[in-house]
């Protein structure tokens, strides 16, 4: 969790940010520099979370819904807790890049993923899943 200097009493938004990877890599410090510079100049607390990944080799192999299980149970702890650190609980906005982006899509849209942890989807205030356009090539 990044929580930028605050100026006054009032408790700043947030930002959960759900990284990408195809559910088999990926981890909650890859590539959130930028991010953090960002969001933290703009006044938000940002949070980057991880999830279980899936090994495909595994005997057993993790599958879904267990990925976006894991990021509803982040959010929760963090709605729970987040007050302590500066932030908002009623000002969350979820961002996600391609898995991430499945992720955030499912537990912002299904009621059952944060209703696991009595939460409505009105715990979310914004979301924001991206997944980048495949390149073409025109031969």
């Amino acid at each position: 969790m990044y929580a930028p200097p605050r100026h006054g009493c009032e408790p700043l938004p947030v930002v959960v940010w759900v990284h990408g990877g195809a559910w088999i890599t990926g981890d909650k410090s890859s590539r959130v520099d930028d991010k953090i510079a960002l969001f933290g100049d703009a006044g938000y607390v940002f949070v980057s979370v991880n999830y279980r990944l899936t090994d495909p080799e595994a005997e057993d192999p993790l599958r879904y819904p267990a990925h976006n299980e894991d990021v509803a149970q982040a959010l929760a702890w963090l709605v729970e807790s987040v007050d302590d650190y500066g932030g908002d609980p009623e000002k969350v906005a979820v961002l996600g890049h391609s898995a991430g982006a499945g992720i955030v899509a499912a537990i912002a849209t299904d009621p059952r993923y944060l209703g696991a942890h009595d939460l409505g989807l009105d715990a979310i205030d914004c979301v924001a899943p991206w997944t980048p356009k495949p390149s073409t090539s025109r031969a």
